[in-house]
């Protein structure tokens, strides 16, 4: 049988409150992964952290967890985002 890959999730808001919620980020990539039948073993949220910050305490902490959490020896990092597939609008 087929072992079942298992995720780890990580969402990011840059400005706390201002109706940004990661809470919506986190359902769909919840979402995402039932879809593709991954057991998701963690969420890791920042939020109020600019995406163009070196350091963000959730990113890091997942990275630094991704062997242990994950339990496994290869790490497959699948960027999934709102902004990555909303419409672009023109000028």
């Amino acid at each position: 049988m087929k072992e079942q890959k298992r995720a780890a999730i990580y969402a990011r808001v840059s400005t706390a409150g201002a109706g940004q919620d990661p809470e919506m980020q986190v359902r769909e990539l919840n979402e995402y992964c039932e879809r593709r039948g991954w057991i998701v073993v963690g969420e890791y949220v920042d939020r109020g952290i600019s995406g163009a910050k070196d350091s963000r305490p959730q990113l890091d902490q997942l990275m630094e967890e991704a062997h242990t959490v994950l339990s496994c020896g290869r790490v497959e990092v699948r960027p999934v985002c709102e902004k990555c597939f909303a419409p672009a609008t023109s000028a």
